[in-house]
Formats: C-alpha cells, structure tokens, sequence
C-alpha cells in the first residue's frame, strides 16, 4: 500500500502494478500527516473510537457541561477505566468535567460502534505509527473536494471495505462484535509518502 499525502490518494499495488486506488483524507497542513513505513498484519470490524485527550478537552467536556448526558447518549460515547478490552463503563456523573474542560483532569471516552462512529466500520492499525491509522468514515460527501487534507492525523478511507477485501482476498464481515481484529493472511507493506509531480506520473503509468 502506497499512500500518496501531496495527492491524497492511496494505490494497492501487487507485483510492481497499480491494481487499485482511491481518494484519501489527510490532516491539516499545521499538523502534516508523517511519512512511514510499517506494515499491516490485521484489520478491525466495528472498532471503538477513542477519543483523544484534546478532542475530550476541547469538545466532549464543554458540550457535556452544556447538554449533559444526553450529548453522550446521542453520540453513542461512554465513559471507561482505560482504553482496553477489560474496560468498565462508569457512570458519567463520576467524572469532573470541568475539570477536564480546564485541562486539569483526563478522562477515557471511546464512541459505540454504529453509523456514527468517527472510524466508520473498519480500521486500520499501522504499528509504529505514532498513533497514525487508516480508517473509514462516515462522512463520505468530503471526498467530493479537491483539497482534502481535512483530518486531525489519521488516513480517512474513500471506500474502507474494498481495502479490506484486497487485503484479506475475500468479503470482509461487516456485522460482529465490536473490535474485531481480523488477521491478514500476509502482511502487507504500507507507505506513507510525499510525492513529487514526477512520480506521480510514473505511478499512474502503472496503473
């Protein structure tokens, strides 16, 4: 897998050959998504979101101080001991949100698995990717733009589930338990890069 930051675009490549590719999602030009190299060894059906400490600060705190529980409840979030398969769910009551608001306290929020999830109905993992992963979307209309370097970090996925049927070489599950990791049956090598206008003309001739 070649992901292509100037063009926000991904390419499946198999034996030297472009056999498939399609528009991504990047993060802003003040945070630039990293080049890397690793490689994918599984993929996730119904994965959790979890929140990140800056979006529980800047957006979960003041819209559940505002709204109360009922933001939670409507956007399918729970309050959790830890970001861990042995999670419990607490009361989110227990929990300062003011304080969390101010930056004083951390608080572990992760989002259901639905047609709101932020992660879509698959995931990515990059290992080694400082917290870099591709995912799916909700919000498919984004695509539609030219400039598409729109995320907080991670690599948004036009279509998700056709990269999870070239990875795994068959239909992926689409119903299941939440986080399901599902093994790739080899692993599979990712880039991502900065491509200058002179390659990316050698890579469409692959196609």
């Amino acid at each position: 897998i070649l992901v292509d930051a100037n063009s926000a675009r991904l390419y499946m490549m198999e034996n030297g050959r472009v056999q498939d590719s399609m528009k991504v999602i990047v993060r802003k030009p003040d945070t630039p998504t990293p080049e890397l190299k690793s490689v994918l060894q599984y993929e996730t059906v119904n994965p959790y979101w979890h929140v990140t400490p800056d979006v529980a600060k800047a957006v979960i705190a003041p819209r559940v101080l505002q709204d109360g529980d009922a933001y939670l409840n409507h956007q399918g979030y729970q309050v959790v001991t830890a970001f861990s398969n042995d999670a419990q769910v607490l009361p989110a009551d227990s929990v300062n949100w003011k304080a969390v608001a101010a930056g004083d306290a951390k608080v572990y929020v992760r989002q259901l698995p639905g047609p709101a999830n932020s992660l879509g109905h698959f995931k990515f993992d990059i290992p080694n990717g400082d917290g870099i992963y591709l995912h799916d979307t909700p919000k498919k209309e984004l695509f539609a733009q030219d400039k598409r370097d729109l995320s907080h970090g991670c690599v948004r996925l036009e279509d998700a589930q056709r990269l999870a049927k070239w990875l795994l070489g068959k239909d992926p599950p689409t119903d299941g338990k939440p986080e399901e990791h599902i093994l790739i049956p080899q692993a599979v090598p990712i880039t991502i890069s900065y491509l200058d206008p002179r390659s990316q003309t050698q890579l469409a001739a692959l196609q």
